[in-house]
């Protein structure tokens, strides 16, 4: 069964969990707990570092209204926004960079 959609399907290999690479990928994006880890709204953004994760799980903890990689406008992205306090956070960490 594959891991996200849970369609049946026959693995390549004993450590296959997805049926396509579609699914592997949206699996991915969404962290595997079915909410959206980013949106990649600036284009050569599609990997969130681990510090950014920490740091947005740390948030959540202590406030309510939370949300990651929001498109803010004409193509801008704020990598954490609070709500609570009204406070928008852009994380400068380092990088993947693809070629």
């Amino acid at each position: 069964m594959c891991k996200y959609c849970g369609k049946e399907f026959i693995p390549r290999r004993k450590t296959t969990q997805f049926c396509s690479r579609s699914c592997t990928t949206t699996y991915n994006n969404y962290n595997g707990l079915g909410k959206k880890a980013g949106l990649a709204s600036v284009k050569s953004q599609d990997k969130r570092s681990k510090n950014e994760i920490y740091f947005s799980e740390l948030c959540e903890k202590y406030f309510h209204n939370i949300e990651t990689n929001k498109q803010i406008f004409n193509g801008w992205d704020a990598d954490i926004i609070i709500h609570d306090i009204k406070y928008a956070v852009l994380w400068n960490g380092v990088g993947i960079i693809k070629k």
